[in-house]
């Protein structure tokens, strides 16, 4: 249950989270996506005649992870529920892991390029990811103000109403 007397509401720490997750997220996925794709002329002759489905491939993968960001932002500010936290903490690992893996296996298998070849230079992303996932995840399972914010008040309530 909630403790009224710590902090409470979008706020603190949250702050961070929400700002390195909402905005530096989708900038960097957008302007990433846009520099990987048409930053080097060579990009679109390497893939020859595959280049359209490459692009609609990282785009369709780039459009649903920014989905999936504006509905976690959304949902932690309108809806307070503890619901909110469990789906938060299930799509930072989806933002951050599952999502760039998606995008390995898409370029290998559309792009025509070994796995071990489209791999390569997302390993760095893939610890990075990790480490957010582990620390952001954490956060919003011990905070107190995640608690005091996403309580269960009105679910015992309603169950209190329906006894």
């Amino acid at each position: 249950m909630a403790n009224s007397d710590g902090p409470e509401g979008v706020g603190g720490w949250m702050w961070l989270f929400l700002f390195g997750f909402g905005l530096v997220s989708a900038f960097s996925l957008i302007f990433g996506t846009a520099a990987n794709l048409y930053g080097d002329s060579g990009v679109a002759q390497f893939y020859g005649d595959r280049w359209f489905a490459v692009q609609l491939g990282e785009w369709s993968i780039a459009a649903a992870t920014l989905a999936l960001i504006a509905y976690t932002i959304w949902r932690l500010f309108n809806d307070k529920r503890p619901r909110t936290v469990r789906l938060t903490i299930i799509a930072i690992p989806l933002v951050t892991l599952v999502f760039p893996i998606i995008e390995i296996v898409m370029v290998s298998v559309v792009g025509g390029v070994t796995l071990s070849a489209a791999a390569t230079e997302v390993w760095p992303q893939l610890i990075q990811g990790t480490f957010y996932s582990a620390v952001w995840c954490t956060y919003f399972n011990v905070s107190k103000r995640v608690k005091n914010t996403y309580d269960r008040r009105e679910e015992e309530e309603l169950a209190n109403v329906l006894d």
